[in-house]
């Protein structure tokens, strides 16, 4: 299930797929770009963290493929965590 929201001026759309109840990719647009592959997970507690997607670099070692800032990170996981609520009760009444 997908489910998307329109944002402030700066988090334009939010996509999230669950995967289960505690993991979800999450993609997020913002005005000038589209950061895909987000993992969201639910921790003990229930609030969404984010994970950026990681790739490769020297050494054999892997870095994250950006970095967010904190307060804007928060931002986002919120807004995720309501729209993976949403896609979540839309996908509890259909069946």
């Amino acid at each position: 299930m997908t489910g998307e929201c329109g944002g402030s001026d700066l988090l334009q759309r939010i996509t999230v797929r669950p995967f289960g109840t505690d993991r979800a990719l999450a993609s997020v647009t913002l005005p000038t770009v589209r950061l895909a592959g987000l993992w969201a997970r639910r921790d003990a507690a229930g609030k969404v963290k984010l994970t950026a997607p990681m790739i490769a670099g020297g050494g054999g070692r892997e870095y994250p493929a950006f970095a967010l800032q904190p307060g804007f990170a928060e931002r986002i996981a919120e807004a995720a965590d309501v729209v993976w609520k949403r896609a979540t009760a839309a996908e509890r009444g259909r069946y």
